[in-house]
């Protein structure tokens, strides 16, 4: 018996421990989706801005690199959008269903404190594992969100200069 309480301390501090590993995966995945509406945001912002700068350039500017720049930057702003929505979505993360959760806690009730501190802890490190898959994949989403974003900041740019500054009057 002499190692028993030291078996449940030792249980009590990794279970603390998985709890907060759980808590940091969650703080990610909502720190994923807080950037993923920013990029969503920036892309609507630039492309409103990208088509009324558009309709206010004359015809006579527009050529046809500037026009398949503008088109091609548009769309990689869609595409930014679309991935950054995708990273702000939330996702299922796991854990115990209701159901289950009160089976679990009725069924073990009395057992003794290192047993139930075991079992939670498999429950924590279930949801740390679905967790840090989801995560990884917001992760994906975001860097090719801002990626993609570059590439249509970079694309709009170009076709800005070629119509404002590629055909100034010398």
């Amino acid at each position: 018996m002499r190692t028993e309480p030291f078996l449940e301390k030792k249980s009590f501090l990794w279970a603390a421990y998985l709890y907060d590993e759980v808590k940091s995966e969650r703080e990610r995945a909502t720190s994923f989706e807080q950037r993923g509406v920013g990029v969503l945001s920036l892309s609507g912002v630039l492309i409103a801005l990208l088509l009324n700068v558009s309709r206010d350039m004359p015809l006579s500017r527009w050529s046809g690199v500037s026009e398949i720049l503008l088109l091609i930057s548009l769309a990689s702003l869609v595409l930014s959008a679309m991935l950054g929505l995708l990273c702000a979505m939330p996702l299922l993360y796991g854990g115990l269903e209701e159901k289950r959760i009160l089976a679990v806690i009725s069924d073990n009730w009395l057992d003794p404190d290192f047993v139930a501190s075991t079992q939670i802890a498999a429950v924590h490190f279930s949801v740390i594992k679905r967790s840090r898959r989801l995560n990884s994949r917001k992760a994906r989403f975001l860097w090719s969100a801002i990626a993609t974003v570059a590439l249509g900041i970079l694309l709009a740019s170009g076709c800005l200069i070629l119509n404002v500054v590629g055909k100034a009057p010398v």
